[in-house]
């Protein structure tokens, strides 16, 4: 009889003990549950308050001067509301800008290597100056890097956040032209190739060169459109169209890339110092930009031609 009641007291606080560890082992309460999903939204929440006050940082520090600004407003009244567009290539092309700012700071480098050569330079500040101005030093491609990464930079962006709808339909049109004519240049040097590989027969080499004169003419007949059907005389010019989007925008383009460019660099994962650095040179840039603003703001507007508004009008009908 004791060993019975042993034995069932041994079971009865086995089981007890079982129970303990189910308890432990149970899933978290409701409210344990609905603490650590507060706990979460805060830290998104806090997470979304430190991107949006970096975002406005940024944008701090890329300031454009009102008169930039008011070349944009003029800009945008004009396309949106009076229906022109920007007369490409213009006069002063981003690529063009773009260069004369880097010869300016390239010539500020040099002149340091000027006076250290004449000896005006003693102190230890001026030679460390010294040698990290000289021709084809680091700081020198530095500012090479940044000027041909802007450049890029603007091609890439143009057609995707820098055009307003008014320009979609001469922006689609020229690169049309520019693939036509890429295609006819190809042919023509192949052209040109066959014809020094020929025997100097007679028939191999003119058919070849009359081949090379062909496509030469169709070149010029592919760069010559009819602006207005009213006006047959008046054509586009014979040229030959640049590839690259900077040597055909204005310096009006640019400045779209100036706004939006904080906001870009804040979503990246670029650090902290390097986006000071960036932005600093764009500051510089944008400086130079509002003091020789007469110069390089010398964009013209005109009509869309005809053949660009009922290619566009044809694209958006299917």
């Amino acid at each position: 009889r004791d060993n019975t009641e042993k034995s069932t007291t041994d079971a009865q606080s086995e089981q007890k003990h079982h129970e303990c560890n189910n308890s432990t082992e149970s899933p978290p309460s409701p409210v344990k549950k609905a603490n650590n999903d507060t706990l979460l939204k805060k830290a998104q929440l806090r997470e979304r308050g430190l991107q949006l006050k970096r975002k406005r940082s940024h944008s701090e520090r890329l300031h454009l001067p009102f008169t930039l600004k008011r070349v944009l407003v003029d800009e945008w009244e004009a396309i949106t509301k009076c229906g022109v567009v920007h007369d490409l290539p213009s006069s002063v092309t981003v690529r063009q800008a773009l260069n004369r700012y880097l010869e300016s700071k390239l010539v500020l480098l040099r002149k340091g290597d000027s006076k250290a050569a004449k000896g005006i330079t003693t102190t230890k500040t001026d030679e460390r100056l010294t040698k990290q101005s000289t021709p084809n030093s680091e700081m020198e491609q530095d500012w090479i890097r940044m000027v041909d990464g802007i450049a890029l930079f603007f091609d890439q962006a143009l057609p995707v956040h820098l055009l307003f709808p008014q320009e979609r339909c001469q922006y689609d049109f020229l690169r049309r032209k520019i693939m036509t004519q890429s295609k006819i240049l190809v042919a023509t040097v192949d052209a040109c190739n066959k014809a020094k590989e020929v025997d100097a027969s007679g028939n191999g080499v003119a058919s070849a060169t009359a081949t090379a004169v062909d496509t030469e003419s169709t070149v010029t007949a592919t760069t010559t459109e009819t602006p207005n059907s009213t006006d047959q005389s008046k054509t586009l010019p014979q040229i030959i169209i640049p590839e690259r989007m900077s040597d055909l925008y204005g310096c009006e383009h640019l400045l779209r890339l100036f706004v939006r460019l904080p906001a870009v660099i804040a979503t990246s994962d670029i650090p902290e110092a390097e986006a000071r650095r960036i932005f600093s040179k764009l500051g510089d840039l944008v400086r130079f930009l509002q003091k020789y603003q007469s110069e390089l703001f010398t964009s013209s507007f005109r009509r869309p031609f005809e053949t660009e508004i009922r290619r566009g009008n044809k694209k958006s009908s299917v």
